[in-house]
């Protein structure tokens, strides 16, 4: 029996680091069904769970416990190596590698993101974790090459591991004449905040439309997103599933993402989206699916796309790609777990 440990940034409520941890566990578990999997969580949620199969993250002897105890480590997506919102992310991951290293158990990083790293020390850390690592994938072409700057190595690339969720999408439920709304928010410029409302009242006034919100992360998001619907009226759409939140996407009309799984979401269940960037990744997604980022034409796109008869979004076909390119990258993470378990030849 395969035993294999995960770590990410799971079990903060998150929806993109979720959606990781669901899709990395169903992957292996399809491919090795024998396989007993054990993720690294926060105590809060293994409480709050009655959790006994999983490990307490903060706890260094249940962690070292459990890499002496499992076959092989898997970083399952995200952006864990990065010192912009603190040096202990990369700390934190970078010890459990190195003790990895001690123990003997072979460590993957599967479809990352990299950086911004800034400090001597992180990319020191950072390079030492690339070049131990059994395998290391990317999603993206500049992780990648920040990869090889820092460690001198070359590393495959793929689409995120979250364009999988195409496989979940639900057939289009719309209704002729009633049209949907959903907005994705969290915390930006409140200049940008106050003209996202005033879109809510012209799409209101202009197509009765009904205005919803997905909170992606209940800790970092629902305060802002609670004070945005009070002021507007926009409804909450409570979702405790990501099955239940692709569902629900298949009666909107459009999708105002200020996070990047939104994006994502929004696009792998066939839904426009006007994508609000925050950040390069969000412009860097948005200009491979062909969308317009919001601003100084925001109002006549919206109005094109409510005025749509065509039920689909217009980037099916970008979107196929990139789902391809994901599962790719899967089928090669799969490999090479197989590899690490001895299950293939080396």
């Amino acid at each position: 029996m395969p035993k294999i440990l995960l770590c990410g940034y799971y079990g903060f409520g998150n929806f993109g680091d979720e959606i990781m941890r669901d899709i990395t566990t169903e992957q292996i578990y399809k491919a090795f069904p024998d396989a007993k999997v054990q993720v690294l969580l926060p105590r809060n949620y293994l409480k709050r769970n009655n959790d006994k199969l999983n490990i307490n993250r903060a706890n260094p002897f249940a962690v070292i416990k459990a890499l002496i105890q499992n076959d092989v480590l898997i970083f399952g997506g995200g952006s864990l190596f990065q010192d912009v919102t603190s040096f202990w992310s990369i700390l934190y991951y970078s010890i459990i590698c190195i003790n990895a290293k001690v123990f003997g158990i072979k460590y993957i990083l599967a479809l990352h993101g990299l950086g911004p790293i800034r400090r001597k020390i992180s990319r020191s850390l950072c390079s030492y974790v690339l070049r131990k690592a059994a395998y290391v994938s990317f999603r993206d072409e500049d992780s990648a090459d920040l990869a090889y700057e820092i460690s001198g190595k070359r590393f495959s690339h793929f689409a995120d591991m979250a364009f999988l969720l195409k496989e979940k999408a639900q057939e289009r439920t719309k209704h002729p004449g009633q049209k949907n709304v959903v907005y994705i928010l969290r915390k930006t410029d409140p200049k940008i905040i106050n003209e996202l409302k005033s879109l809510v009242f012209w799409l209101k006034d202009r197509y009765n439309a009904n205005i919803y919100f997905y909170v992606l992360s209940a800790q970092e998001d629902f305060d802002l997103s609670y004070a945005f619907a009070l002021e507007t009226g926009a409804l909450l759409a409570n979702h405790r599933t990501i099955d239940n939140m692709m569902s629900d996407l298949a009666r909107m009309d459009l999708v105002i993402s200020i996070k990047y799984h939104g994006v994502v979401m929004a696009a792998c269940g066939g839904v426009d989206c006007i994508p609000v960037a925050y950040d390069p990744k969000i412009e860097s997604l948005s200009n491979d699916l062909g969308l317009k980022i919001f601003g100084d034409r925001t109002y006549e796109v919206a109005a094109r796309i409510m005025e749509r008869t065509d039920p689909d979004a217009g980037y099916i076909e970008k979107i196929k790609v990139l789902y391809n390119n994901a599962a790719e990258g899967m089928d090669e993470l799969i490999i090479e777990i197989s590899k690490c378990l001895g299950y293939m030849q080396q």
